[in-house]
């Protein structure tokens, strides 16, 4: 537990919404770092809820069924199965309580569990719903939150009030004190802008896709020969990295919109899989091909996918109504994010190609970018698309 307090206040009318809307989002892949997933880390999705008591509060739990194989004591590490969720009700019951307190004004309150079951959407999590009941009506509530940290560091926990949601990390900002009564909640804008930089500063494979596509921005093949190397002048890379931001920000803003909205949308391992993919392809074609024409067209067709992953961490915040200004917010933050990664690689690469030289950066670096870069995509890859852990990432 964090020495300092992550303090949130809302406020809260009678319960009115469920967590079965986040079950319909894909979201607990959100950082999953066991195995590789767009985002790096492990992540839970809970609802805090008034009653009708004024001592009782509703809390809805959402895990994703890759991550209970401690909990439910599995053979492996491995996704528990939908039977394994209903046979090991009790143990993970237990492992949830020992995990997640909650307390009412300084004083310990009760949980009770009033249902667990397996929900199957684009993958499979376990819900879990318990009534907390306190010993008088409440003013502040506080919950302790200690899920998964010690298998997973860089774990999340989002818990959603009435729209608005904190994020739980380890290890100071694992307690949320939520005020019952008195002032309006906050807009959440500035909430999602925050939530859309984090995704793509801690999505490494969004990053890694990005700084593949940067790595040629500094680099060109000369009038004369196809395979004789140039630095680019400073307007040239920048006209090359505008031109590929715009193409990717395009395509992953019409499909993280419309997934999120629930237009469309794809399996979760297919999409982890392509994004992966998307890597690989650019690091290999940057080690056998010098300055690739029309870049911008491969960018806007991975780009799509990554919209999708996007868009699978998105959906479980948005409110139930209203979600436009907090969909625009959170796809301004993703930009915000995107700019901070050019506005960081570019000057690095300017300073790496005028170190070695042109030629050398092309028989040297972009090389060796294929060999890490595309390395760690393939067996991204593998761990996606056939359920492997290699990297426990």
């Amino acid at each position: 537990m964090g020495c300092d307090i992550r303090r949130q206040r809302y406020n809260i009318p009678a319960m009115r919404t469920s967590l079965a809307a986040l079950a319909a989002a894909a979201f607990a892949l959100v950082v999953a770092a066991r195995p590789a997933s767009a985002h790096q880390a492990s992540a839970s999705f809970a609802k805090l809820m008034a009653t009708d008591d004024p001592a009782r509060v509703r809390y809805e739990l959402l895990l994703a069924a890759r991550d209970l194989y401690e909990a439910l004591e599995l053979d492996t590490d491995r996704e528990a199965t939908a039977a394994e969720i209903a046979r090991g009700k009790q143990r993970l019951t237990v492992y949830l309580l020992e995990r997640v307190k909650f307390e009412a004004d300084g004083r310990a309150c009760s949980a009770a569990l009033v249902s667990l079951e397996a929900v199957e959407q684009s993958q499979r999590f376990a819900r879990a719903v318990f009534d907390i009941t306190c010993p008088a009506a409440i003013g502040d509530l506080a919950l302790d939150y200690d899920l998964f940290y010690d298998l997973d560091p860089r774990h999340i926990g989002f818990v959603s009030v009435e729209g608005t949601t904190a994020r739980l990390t380890s290890p100071d900002d694992t307690r949320l004190v939520w005020h019952v009564g008195g002032g309006a909640p906050p807009s959440g804008l500035l909430g999602f802008v925050e939530s859309g930089v984090e995704h793509i500063l801690y999505g490494f494979d969004h990053i890694l896709f990005l700084v593949s596509l940067l790595l040629m921005a500094v680099i060109a093949r000369t009038a004369a020969g196809r395979s004789r190397a140039v630095s680019r002048g400073g307007r040239d890379a920048l006209a090359y990295a505008g031109a590929i931001v715009t193409s990717f920000t395009v395509a992953h803003s019409f499909t993280l919109i419309g997934a999120a909205l629930g237009w469309f949308e794809l399996p979760r391992r297919l999409v982890e899989s392509v994004i992966a993919a998307s890597i690989l392809f650019v690091a290999v074609d940057n080690a056998i091909r010098l300055d690739p024409p029309r870049r911008y067209v491969v960018t806007f067709v991975f780009g799509l996918v990554h919209g999708l992953g996007f868009a699978s961490m998105l959906r479980p915040l948005l409110p139930p109504e209203d979600v436009v200004l907090p969909l625009l917010a959170f796809n301004v933050g993703v930009e915000l994010g995107q700019l901070g990664i050019v506005l960081v690689s570019l000057p690095l690469l300017f300073a790496l190609i005028r170190a070695v030289g042109a030629e050398r950066y092309r028989r040297t670096i972009l090389p060796g970018g294929a060999i890490v870069l595309g390395g760690v995509a393939f067996l991204w890859l593998l761990e996606r698309a056939f359920a492997f852990r290699i990297l426990g990432l």
